[in-house]
């Protein structure tokens, strides 16, 4: 995926003239060669964008003020959470299945709920006066997110901060019921809602009795059962009229792009043989470079940025595939083409 310090300097260009962009170029190659990783959090900007974009609408609607965070986290787990200090975990399995970004964007809304409802803060409070955690000489509390459905399942996450603590505790039934009424409420706010909130919930459900975690089990975790929280989503729909499914297209569109790049990256042909086009096209050129075959991937590339009313990015996608590769020049022309249009 694309590195996340160059396209970071990508948007510096306005800034830029002359001397300062030869300078700018030598310096952006060096960070190329750097590979950056951070551990397992990933960095890229589209992404970043996008989902800072949808943070902005959640806190207008909702009257906030304060700054919220967001890390993105190189795992298959469907999941999100909210640590300590506020900020969002998003891992990348989310986006693999969330349909549509109404989906993400529920998720999403749910996370800012606890913040928003001092969520954090209670449990804090609640935790510091039980003398066994007052043992502990480090503590760090995960919270409970809106489709983590057992505390076990954090500890398989992959959380690139090394001094997070095992001890994990979630929210009780009641905070996280009040996160899922703040997200439909923003939902409703925003005139946005889908069917694939619900295919969401079923897949994780799915997902997590494959990994042994029966019904019962399910059940017995702080947060609310699968068709509790389906029942909740259906009952305020109706009782608020809500139409089943209404999204903005521009947002769809920027979102499936996206995703596809997330499932290129990730070589999961099981759900990119799902896509519509030109999602899936643009995935397949991902994996075709991945697995060495650089002439399909251009191939694929180019019909894409022929239309230009697809994504913008599309051209850097193909700037980091051609650096990937060795080209260094030809990615050169195609990073200064996307910084001139």
């Amino acid at each position: 995926m694309k590195n996340y310090l160059i396209v970071k300097l990508v948007n510096l260009r306005k800034k830029l003239d002359g001397g300062l962009k030869i300078i700018f170029f030598i310096f952006l190659f060096l960070i190329s060669n750097s590979k950056l990783s951070f551990g397992s959090q990933i960095l890229d900007f589209e992404t970043e964008e996008f989902i800072t974009d949808i943070l902005v609408d959640i806190k207008r609607v909702n009257k906030i003020n304060k700054t919220i965070n967001f890390k993105i986290n190189n795992n298959n787990e469907i999941n999100a959470f909210v640590d300590l200090n506020n900020v969002i975990h998003i891992n990348s399995g989310l986006i693999h299945y969330a349909k549509d970004y109404a989906a993400l964007l529920s998720v999403l809304a749910h996370e800012v709920g606890h913040i928003d409802l001092n969520h954090i803060s209670s449990r804090k409070k609640k935790i510091n006066n039980i003398r066994t955690y007052k043992k502990l000489s480090f503590l760090s509390v995960i919270a409970g997110s809106a489709i983590t459905q057992n505390p076990g399942i954090l500890q398989a996450s992959s959380l690139s901060n090394a001094a997070v603590s095992n001890q994990y505790i979630a929210f009780t039934k009641e905070q996280e019921i009040e996160a899922d009424l703040y997200a439909l409420r923003t939902l409703n706010l925003l005139d946005t809602n889908s069917i694939s909130i619900i295919d969401l919930l079923e897949t994780i459900e799915q997902k997590l009795m494959q990994k042994g975690f029966s019904k019962d089990k399910q059940r017995l975790s702080s947060h609310p059962y699968f068709e509790e929280r389906v029942k909740l989503i259906n009952n305020y729909n109706n009782i608020n009229n809500i139409k089943k499914n209404n999204i903005k297209f521009d947002y769809n569109n920027r979102y499936n792009f996206i995703r596809a790049k997330f499932l290129g990256y990730s070589n999961n042909n099981e759900i990119i043989e799902n896509l519509d086009e030109p999602f899936k096209t643009y995935a397949n050129s991902i994996i075709y470079s991945r697995n060495g075959n650089l002439k399909l991937s251009l191939e694929n590339l180019n019909k894409l940025i022929k239309n230009k009313k697809y994504n913008d990015f599309i051209i850097e996608t193909k700037a980091d595939i051609l650096f990937s590769h060795g080209f260094t020049k030809e990615a050169v022309k195609f990073y200064k083409k996307n910084l001139t249009d």
